[in-house]
């Protein structure tokens, strides 16, 4: 079971998360120096490998999945102040989907795992 205080008590370590992890659901393709600058990102946080999966499944996801299915959607990066309001009400919410309900789980998945195991990598030197 994870012990992850909830996000609106530790804004400042999970923000930089949230940004790499929103990324994921960018209509671009991301060059391999993002990727190395944002694998590092995770690997230099707190978190667990499991903690940082469940920040993008049961807190990104559920804010971000539905650029996916939008023919003019953000391209570029989300804006930090919209993806925190997102996700804080979200957390606060007494009742909420389970994010598995979310599509594109499967979408994210892939890359989710390269970056991930990018991350184990680096945290073994």
């Amino acid at each position: 079971m994870l012990n992850l205080p909830p996000p609106a008590q530790s804004l400042v370590r999970r923000e930089p998360v949230w940004v790499v992890w929103s990324e994921l659901y960018l209509d671009t393709e991301h060059c391999a120096d993002l990727l190395e600058g944002d694998a590092r990102t995770l690997a230099s946080s707190a978190y667990t490998l499991d903690e940082l999966r469940y920040i993008l499944w049961q807190e990104v996801h559920p804010a971000c999945f539905g650029n996916l299915f939008t023919a003019t959607g953000e391209w570029e990066m989300f804006s930090i102040d919209w993806l925190r309001k997102l996700i804080l009400r979200r957390a606060e919410a007494r009742v909420r989907l389970p994010a598995g309900w979310f599509p594109s789980r499967f979408a994210i998945r892939r890359k989710a795992q390269v970056q991930l195991s990018r991350v184990a990598a680096l945290r073994r030197g």
